[in-house]
């Protein structure tokens, strides 16, 4: 006599809902995954862009730092330049002269001058436009007022002119103080902001 072995149907039920359930589990645990993934790259993009964002503007700041700065000895070099002048001869004494040179024995006015970030005179590179003034005192003998302008556009595309105003006596006994002004245009309107800084007392010729 044959033996018959009787199917366990509540068995196969089970063993179907716990694989029904465990499918649902790893279906859960891939689902969560990828949002967590999607969120983690969507924050991290927003960081970077962000940062980029903060390094470009700091960037910007700098540059214009800089470009005051090389404003500043740019003007200082054409005082320190006619102060060494006024040592060895008469600086013009009877009218104001815009931007002058003294060549073959006399001043004449110019246009002034295309200066580089290097201090070199009309190169390719030349983006500060020097000029300056010498006043003679009304009040004063062989005292002169020297003003310079250096513009230049900065990188915010900003026209900036910096200013330094000094007095060049060629009376030994007379004392002078480098004065520097900064002022900023925009494409709308002027706003003019002045700084003055009182360095050290320079002692004319």
């Amino acid at each position: 006599m044959r033996n018959v072995t009787k199917r366990d149907d509540s068995l196969e039920l089970s063993r179907f809902f716990m694989s029904s359930k465990r499918l649902l589990y790893i279906g859960n645990g891939v689902g969560t995954s990828l949002l967590e993934n999607l969120l983690a790259t969507a924050i991290i993009g927003i960081g970077l862009a962000g940062f980029a964002s903060l390094s470009g503007n700091l960037s910007i700041v700098g540059d214009k730092s800089s470009q005051k700065s090389i404003a500043t000895t740019i003007a200082q070099d054409k005082i320190e330049e006619i102060k060494n002048l006024s040592a060895k001869i008469e600086l013009p004494g009877s009218e104001s002269l815009i931007s002058p040179v003294y060549s073959g024995g006399v001043w004449s006015e110019t246009q002034g001058e295309n200066v580089d970030s290097e201090g070199v005179l009309d190169t390719s590179e030349a983006e500060y436009q020097r000029s300056w003034v010498i006043t003679p005192d009304p009040d004063r003998n062989r005292l002169f007022n020297l003003r310079v302008n250096v513009s230049y556009t900065d990188r915010s595309s900003n026209s900036q002119t910096l200013t330094m105003n000094t007095q060049i006596s060629q009376n030994k006994q007379v004392a002078s103080a480098d004065i520097i002004e900064f002022a900023e245009t925009t494409d709308d309107e002027d706003d003019d902001f002045e700084t003055t800084d009182d360095e050290d007392d320079d002692f004319g010729y």
